[in-house]
């Protein structure tokens, strides 16, 4: 049959669900939210700054080991109490449930999901040139123990 459409966007599928490696940096741009999925399993999560780097409200399950750090600071609220992100929490017995819930409460508020993608957008230029910040750390205790 092929995608269905959403009525307000013709051409532009309403649920797009991918099962693949390389490609989600060009899915997330089609997106007005995303599912960052592989966190409903004890997987660990996925890197949940990518869609919120492209200003998407973000969606994950509690499984986020791998990602801890990234979906604390996501979830936290700014000054505005907006977070960038919701979890999607419980067990996996009616999580599909919780999802859409959660999903439908951000696409039924534009200004709401709006406000969410500017915080995550927020949130990842803050992180911007961690690395960087990192190794001038490393080289400056490298050059302590030199002396």
């Amino acid at each position: 049959d092929g995608p269905r459409e959403t009525a307000d966007r013709p051409g532009k599928p309403a649920v797009l669900i991918l099962n693949t490696l390389g490609e989600l940096g060009r899915a997330y741009r089609a997106g007005d939210i995303a599912f960052v999925g592989g966190s409903l399993f004890p997987w660990g999560g996925q890197n949940p700054l990518e869609p919120a780097g492209l200003g998407l409200p973000v969606l994950f399950g509690r499984h986020m080991h791998n990602f801890e750090e990234a979906g604390r600071v996501l979830t936290e609220p700014d000054g505005d109490q907006v977070s960038a992100a919701l979890w999607i929490d419980g067990p996996l017995e009616g999580a599909g449930k919780r999802l859409a819930a959660a999903a439908a409460q951000i696409l039924d508020s534009p200004t709401e999901a709006r406000a969410m993608g500017e915080r995550g957008r927020a949130v990842v230029e803050a992180q911007a040139g961690a690395s960087r910040r990192y190794a001038e750390w490393v080289a400056g205790l490298a050059n302590k123990r030199e002396t």
